[in-house]
This record gives C-alpha cells, sequence and structure tokens, in this order.
C-alpha cells in the first residue's frame, strides 16, 4: 500500500558545509605562519556509520614547565582525532573519551618525569561539525565563539575553566551544542583578550576572513593564539588558508568603524557570492580523504585580497604595528615550516633550560596596552614639574627651595615605584615566589599519585600542601586553585572524609536567646529543645524552608499538681502512645509532658527511685523503654511502657558489673546495647542481660576501630575530636553518629564502633556559618545532617 503522507521540510537533507581554516598565531607582535597544537580533520576512509560526516577540530594549549614541541602536540591530538572516529558511542561520549586519552597520555607523562620537576598541562577545546550541528567540548580554560550574522553566542564554563588536562588521572568535560548556518564564524581560543566581548564581536561574520583577521589581531596585542573556521556551504571538505606579506594597508578596527554604523562597512545586503572560477582557492591542506578535492570558491569579499601564492619562498611576516600593516591572507603553494618556539621541550628529553617566564610577558603586554595612559602622564608630569621647578638654569651648587621639594617628593616615589616592579615581578619577587613553590607542589603531587603506599601517599599529600600553603602567601592562581582542591579531594579519600556543605533550614530566626541543645526529627516536623529556657519548639516546613510555629505549647510551668521544671532531654514518641503526642519531654526533677500539637501537654511524674533522684543528664528511647541517666547516683534507670504510660517502677540496667559515669555527657541505646559517651571522648559499651539470671556486660573503655591510612587500628579516644553528642540511627542503616565540636564534622561509626567516615561542616559557597562550636545535631530520614549552631540551624543533604 503507497503511503499517502505529503513531502514536508523534514525530507529535505541536511546541508554539508566546507570548513575555511584561518590559523592565528601572533607571538612578540610577529605572526607566525603555523599553529602548534591546532588540528582539524574530515573522517578518514574507514569509520563507524554515525562519524561518517563529521568533521574533527582540535585545539590544545600547552601550559607548565614543560610543554610539548609542535610534532610531539600533533601526534598527541592525532591520538585524540583516532579515539573520536574509533568510537562508536554518542558523539559526547566520544568527545570525552578522546579528551580522556589527551589526559591520559600527558599525567603518565608527568608522573615519568616527576623527579625533574618537569610538569606539562594544558587547555583542550574539541569541535565537532556533524552537518549543521556543532558539538563543543572543553577542558580547561577555553573559549568558542559563534559569530552569526545576527547573533554572537561564547561557549566558557568557569567550573570546567578550573580544570586542566594533564594534572590527575580523570579530567572535568564540559559539554555544549550549537545549530549551524551558512556563513557562521567559529573562534577557538583558550586565552582570549578581555576585548574580545559580544559587543565587539558583533558583525563579525558580514566581514571578510581578512578583514576579520586583522581585526582580531589589533584587538589582541602582541600574543595570541586562536583558530578561526567559516562554514560555508559545500561537499564536506576542509581547506586551510595562512596570510602572505604584503604592503597593503590594514583596516583599523574600532567601535565607530564596526560594521552596520555611521563611517563604518556597510554591512552586505545578501549572502556572499561565489568568486568567478578564474581565482578559485587552492588549498593549503587537504584532509578529507587521500584523493584531491576540488577547490572550491570563495566567500565573497575576498577575491582581492586572497588570491593564490606564487612559487616563491616564504617571506617571514611583519610586526603588525601601525607603522608595518598586517599581511592579507594567501594559501601558500608551499608547506612552511614552523618555527621553533621558546619554552618547547622534546619529549624525549627534558633539558634544564627554562622558558621566558609568564611574568615577562605580561609586561610586555602590558607596556604595549598602556602606551597612550603613559603618555597622558608624562604629558601631565612635565606640566606639573614645570610649575614646580623655578624658571631658568640651576647653576652648580644651588639648591632653591623648589628644587628640594621636588627631589623629597620625586626620589620617594621612584624608590617605591622600582622595589614594588621587583616585589612582583623581579626574579625572587611575589609572582615568582609563587612559581616556585606551586613547581615544588605540582613536583610532589606527581610523586604522591604515583605511590601505592596509602601511608607514604598520605604523607607525600601533606607535603603536596605544605608547599602549596607557601605559594598561597605570595598570592592565589587559578593553578594553585585547581591544585589544592584536586589534592584535597584525594586527601578527602585516603582520610574518609566527606562534605557537608550546609545551607540555612530557617527562613525567620529563632530569636537571640535560643541555646539549642538538642533536635529530634519526624516525617513532617523539627523539634528544638532551648536549653537557655528548657522548653521545646516546634518547627513545620514551608515554601521558603523551616518556620517556628508559635502556638506550640511545651515549656515548664504549673501543669494540674505539677510543677514542670525546665526540660533537660526529649525524645520522639512512637505510634500508638497515649496519649497521642510526638515528643516526650523530661525534666530535672522526673517529670514527663507529652507535647502534642496545637494542645496542652498532658503531664506526669515518673515513679521515683529508692535513692531519689540525683542529676538527670539524658535521656534515651527503644522498645518502649524509657532510659533515663542519672549521672549524680551514678544510675541509668528503666521504666517499662504500660498502657501507653510509664506507671512501674524503674529498674536498674546495670547490677554488679557497674561503670563510672561520673563524667558521662550523653547516652544512646539501640536495643540491647548501650552507648556512654564520657567528656574525654571515650566510649562505655554496655550489652543488656538477655535473661533474668545473666548480667550486664561493659566494655570501659571500648575501643574505635580506625583503618584510615597512617592510624592505629584501634584507638581509646580520637584526640583531634571533641565529641559532645551523638545518636544512634535504626534499619536500613543502623549506625552511631558523634558529634565533634573540634573539627566541626560528624564522626559516623558503625554499632561496633568502626569508623566509617568523618562528614566535615562547611558553608556553602553562598552562605556563611558561625565562628563557634556547633551545639547539636540529628540525621533526618532524608537523610539530611540537620547542625545547630546556638540559635542557627544549617542542613545539607548526607553524602
Amino acid at each position: 500500500m503507497e503511503s499517502s503522507r505529503q513531502p514536508t521540510t523534514m525530507d529535505k537533507p541536511t546541508p554539508l558545509f566546507d570548513l575555511f581554516l584561518l590559523p592565528l598565531n601572533q607571538y612578540e607582535g610577529q605572526e607566525q605562519p603555523t599553529l602548534p597544537g591546532f588540528l582539524c580533520l574530515a573522517p578518514p576512509r574507514r569509520v563507524p556509520h554515525n562519524r561518517s560526516a563529521d568533521l574533527f577540530v582540535a585545539l590544545l594549549k600547552m601550559t607548565g614547565n614543560a610543554p610539548l614541541s609542535a610534532a610531539a602536540t600533533e601526534d598527541l591530538l592525532q591520538h585524540a582525532a583516532d579515539t573520536y572516529y574509533s568510537h562508536r558511542g554518542s558523539t559526547t561520549t566520544a568527545l570525552k573519551a578522546a579528551a580522556e586519552r589527551i589526559n591520559e597520555l600527558l599525567f603518565n607523562r608527568n608522573l615519568r618525569h616527576s623527579r625533574e620537576g618537569w610538569q606539562a598541562q594544558a587547555v583542550l577545546t574539541l569541535a565537532v561539525l556533524r552537518r549543521d550541528q556543532l558539538f563543543i567540548a572543553q577542558a580547561g580554560s577555553g573559549y568558542v565563539y559563534l559569530l552569526s550574522k545576527d547573533n554572537q553566542q561564547v561557549y566558557h564554563d568557569p567550573e570546567a575553566a578550573r580544570g586542566a588536562v594533564g594534572v590527575g588521572r580523570s579530567v572535568a568535560v564540559r559539554f555544549f551544542q550549537a545549530q549551524a548556518q551558512a556563513g557562521d564564524i567559529v573562534v577557538l581560543c583558550a586565552d582570549p583578550p578581555q576585548s574580545w566581548t559580544a559587543e565587539v564581536m558583533a558583525g563579525s561574520a558580514r566581514l571578510s576572513l581578512d578583514h576579520l583577521r586583522r581585526r582580531l589581531l589589533i584587538e589582541a596585542g602582541a600574543n595570541l593564539e586562536a583558530a578561526v573556521l567559516q562554514l560555508l556551504p559545500g561537499s564536506g571538505s576542509i581547506r586551510r588558508l595562512k596570510p602572505r606579506p604584503s604592503a597593503a594597508t590594514p583596516a583599523t578596527f574600532s567601535p565607530e568603524s564596526a560594521p552596520g554604523k555611521a563611517g563604518g562597512t556597510p554591512p552586505p545586503t545578501s549572502t556572499p557570492t561565489p568568486v568567478p572560477a578564474t581565482t578559485p582557492f587552492t588549498a593549503a591542506i587537504t584532509l578529507q580523504s587521500s584523493e584531491e578535492q576540488p577547490p572550491q570558491d570563495a566567500p565573497a569579499g575576498q577575491q582581492p585580497e586572497c588570491t593564490p601564492s606564487e612559487a616563491q619562498p616564504p617571506v617571514a611576516p611583519p610586526v603588525a604595528t601601525a607603522s608595518r600593516p598586517l599581511p592579507p591572507l594567501s594559501t601558500p603553494s608551499a608547506p612552511v615550516a614552523p618555527p621553533r618556539r621558546p619554552g618547547y621541550v622534546p619529549p624525549s628529553a627534558f633539558r634544564r633550560s627554562r622558558p621566558q617566564p609568564h611574568w615577562q610577558r605580561r609586561i610586555s603586554e602590558w607596556l604595549q596596552a598602556s602606551r597612550p595612559a603613559r603618555r597622558r602622564i608624562a604629558q601631565a608630569s612635565q606640566t606639573f614639574f614645570a610649575r614646580l621647578l623655578p624658571t631658568g638654569a640651576v647653576k652648580p651648587g644651588e639648591m632653591t627651595p623648589s628644587v628640594l621639594l621636588f627631589i623629597a617628593v620625586a626620589v620617594p616615589l621612584v624608590v617605591v615605584a622600582v622595589a614594588v616592579t621587583v616585589y612582583f615581578y623581579a626574579p625572587g619577587g611575589r609572582n615568582e615566589q609563587h612559581r616556585i613553590y606551586l613547581e615544588r607542589a605540582l613536583s610532589f603531587a606527581a610523586q604522591a599519585a604515583a605511590q601505592d603506599d596509602p601511608a607514604l601517599q598520605r604523607n607525600i599529600w601533606a607535603q603536596t600542601l605544605y608547599w602549596l600553603d607557601q605559594a598561597d602567601e605570595f598570592g592565589i592562581s587559578n593553578e594553585s586553585r585547581l591544585l589544592r582542591r584536586r589534592v584535597q579531594e584525594t586527601v578527602d579519600t585516603l582520610d574518609g572524609i566527606a562534605r557537608l556543605r550546609m545551607q540555612p533550614a530557617l527562613s525567620g530566626g529563632l530569636g537571640a536567646n535560643v541555646q539549642v541543645s538538642q533536635i529530634i526529627v519526624t516525617t513532617t516536623d523539627i523539634f528544638l529543645l532551648d536549653s537557655s529556657e528548657g522548653k521545646v519548639l516546634r518547627l513545620f516546613l514551608t515554601a521558603q524552608g523551616y518556620e517556628v510555629d508559635p502556638n506550640f505549647q511545651c515549656g515548664p510551668g504549673p501543669s494540674g499538681n505539677i510543677q514542670i521544671t525546665p526540660f533537660v532531654g526529649i525524645v520522639r514518641l512512637p505510634a500508638g502512645m497515649q496519649p497521642t503526642a510526638s515528643v516526650l519531654a523530661v525534666d530535672r526533677s522526673g517529670n514527663i509532658a507529652y507535647c502534642a500539637l496545637n494542645e496542652y501537654p498532658a503531664t506526669q511524674s515518673l515513679p521515683v527511685p529508692d535513692v531519689g533522684w540525683g542529676e538527670i543528664v539524658s535521656v534515651a528511647l527503644d522498645q518502649d523503654i524509657l532510659y533515663i541517666f542519672d549521672r549524680e547516683n551514678n544510675r541509668v534507670w528503666m521504666y517499662a511502657q504500660k498502657e501507653g504510660k510509664f506507671k512501674a517502677q524503674p529498674h536498674l540496667y546495670f547490677d554488679i558489673d557497674v561503670p563510672k559515669l561520673d563524667n558521662v555527657i550523653d547516652m544512646a541505646v539501640n536495643r540491647q546495647e548501650m552507648y556512654l559517651l564520657h567528656d574525654d571522648g571515650t566510649m562505655t559499651t554496655c550489652t543488656f542481660r538477655s535473661f533474668a539470671a545473666g548480667q550486664t556486660r561493659c566494655s570501659d573503655p571500648a575501643r574505635y576501630g580506625d583503618t584510615r591510612p597512617g592510624k592505629e587500628v584501634e584507638v581509646q579516644r580520637f584526640p583531634e575530636g571533641r565529641f559532645i553528642k551523638m545518636i544512634a540511627t535504626q534499619p536500613p542503616d543502623p549506625s552511631l553518629y558523634i558529634l565533634d565540636t573540634a573539627g566541626a564534622s560528624v564522626y559516623h561509626f558503625s554499632l561496633r564502633l568502626n569508623l566509617q567516615r568523618q562528614l566535615r561542616i562547611e558553608a556553602d559557597s553562598n552562605f556563611s556559618l558561625p565562628d563557634k562550636p556547633p551545639t547539636a545535631f540529628a540525621i533526618t530520614p532524608g537523610p539530611m545532617v540537620l547542625v545547630a549552631y546556638g540559635n542557627q540551624l544549617f542542613a545539607a543533604p548526607l553524602p
């Protein structure tokens, strides 16, 4: 049966584009004929079907103190291209595999030469053009500009900019995707000048490539490494353009002469038309296949400036200054050997020749950019000193008051200026010292990464952090910040540390006098024990966060014939208790209150033990048994529930084996096991007798298990911590959590006291934590971690 579907625009084949490549490499004002680290390939003959129309583009910017040579960099990019074209997954997966291949090769090279202190890092930008779809992958601080006739888009991720290729075993890659059109221009640059804004780039797609080239070079200053790609309708071939010497006067760009503005070059009124076949482009390199590609027509507006070069030796390009204009474009008939750039070290040998320091290049760029400002300052200075100095010549031996004043003002200024320059830029200055210490840190980082012994590896990472601290005393750079983050993540893994990024949990405040000492969490509410007044506060969840319930009543005061004193502990009540309530609170006199919503609390006095009440410190509820810890009488009392209330006389938890309880600060119970936390951080664990004739047995002190590298397997306490609170959680993850105020962290133990991990409390980037120790914490069923700092409450997801 024939289909009756009518043809639609979706049936039209997606167009293919030709890529016209324009590498830009200007070093110290001198335009170079090649751009090391730039590669553009068409798919080879035998590739997976989903790669058959992909044009692969890569730009690799080498950094560090041991960059690769141009040949080694080209080999590195060829490995990435081979990885991409052999990958059968999605485009983004293949791009990530290509980036990881380069990272693997650089990282292994750094490990091999870590003892010499040589490190090579890179900023990588990958792009794939599949018909009219542009895929971009960035690792490091790369930029990609997509310039259309009516729009300009900049692709750059600050998060990805913190990473670098070759630093660690893995690399962070950020992906973008855009739809391309005929005439679009794509610019790839690892370190573009600040003047390359979207406003400055406006109208670039309407310019000829030669005009755009001169415009970009003039804006860049003395140094620039970038790749310009123009997309024109074609058959999917790649053609490279190169500059040639010429005495033509450049078209100096300024905002007033931008296309579309008065006095500037008028924008074209239609799409570019092909140049007649008598002046075709002859591509310098054809990379689509081994067969020769047919010549393609040039874009409109380039015929007078882009012509086939004559058969003559290449002439060195002139410096891009006002007196020596930029040459136009040409397609050379013979390849030009790449120049030997300073700083490139062959991969087979690492010589101690140091490349030109980064600070010298920065000073050169700054001097060139600040020339107009310095000229104005010089003119103003001449006017000032002309007024300051006396008229007429000063005879030898004569010092007028004006001359003495001039010397008194000028000499200290000159001395300070010279000292500041030396301090920041000269060998031994701040920037130089920062670089030296950073290189030492990188060397130790490479040694630690190659070490198999966890304990020794941990010590070397500590050395890395030490040298990073030394480097940061002379300033913090992107490289040191990135290295610190990577090292800290690795050390955290070795030390079993996870980070809690805390955020405020309250939309409002709790009151200036509130001091939260205990937190109880239900499925919908949070209950806080305020130790300053001995009352319980209820928080309920809203769209803006948790808010305080002003109608919740649970505090000291008369209740019938019972006088409730300030509460010392609260527990969560399970369902089925009578009277119905959410929280049970115990005061210092042995009275309890059942606190419910929208009701006054029902109260009861617990049966008094035969020795009376001493000092009630902590309470716990487990399996319908209420535990009351009386520190003064060295007792833990057990009240059994009967008919929803605690009416029977209590029983002692201990019998013959009674541990010393005078310095116990908190208690937790999990079925038959009891945990008693002492103020020195030690722990006592007890197992309740399982039958009437049995005995409760205790381990005093119990031992913590610690399997972290370089630590003792069993310890009685953690001397670096100060434990104050603990919580026993129920299945599916029965654990014991202890709050450490000295390290601002939560220790996560198994019920057998084996350390699982340390949860480090830190502020989210948008907030700050109080400059004081935490006072209480809780683990919610979410799971979330709640931490109180006096009258402030913070929350973070449990990792």
